[in-house]
């Protein structure tokens, strides 16, 4: 098992607070917070090679607010799925899952006339399309340019 680098403790507050907001609407509870924070030593990127820098301008966006996360996990669910901000947001929801009271929100079946179903499942559907194309259109050229300059990281690593 990968000795954990040392993390940010308050860096990692301020995503379970970020991320919290943008799966439930709702702030962490102290238990959450822990339980993120507990949890986080076990999460798989830490022990892959270094998070590519588009990674970290991801995670960097996310952290300033619910539109600007949610394009970035719009971009990142099709182009980085395995990439450092999905993984964060998993393991948040997974502890959201089981934490009350945000299982009760998560959890929850929607009920109402099929139409009513029909129509959040299109807008939902449409929000999630809008916020992809501002995604591509914000991270996408960032991605192109990363992929082309190698990381500096890595480069004095190696070098």
């Amino acid at each position: 098992m990968a000795v954990e680098p040392l993390v940010d403790q308050k860096a990692l507050a301020q995503e379970c607070r970020a991320f919290t907001a943008y799966l439930t609407g709702l702030a962490p509870t102290p238990y959450v917070l822990e339980k993120y924070r507990l949890s986080h030593g076990r999460i798989p990127y830490l022990t892959q090679e270094p998070p590519k820098w588009i990674d970290r301008l991801l995670l960097g966006a996310g952290i300033h607010g619910r539109f600007l996360l949610r394009c970035a996990d719009g971009y990142a669910r099709i182009l980085r799925p395995t990439g450092m901000l999905r993984q964060k947001l998993v393991l948040a929801l997974a502890v959201l899952e089981n934490s009350p009271p945000t299982h009760l929100r998560l959890n929850s079946a929607r009920e109402g006339s099929p139409a009513v179903l029909a129509v959040g499942i299109l807008g939902r559907g449409l929000g999630f399309s809008l916020t992809l194309l501002i995604g591509l259109l914000v991270f996408g050229p960032l991605h192109l340019v990363s992929a082309l300059i190698p990381d500096q990281r890595k480069a004095t690593v190696d070098g």
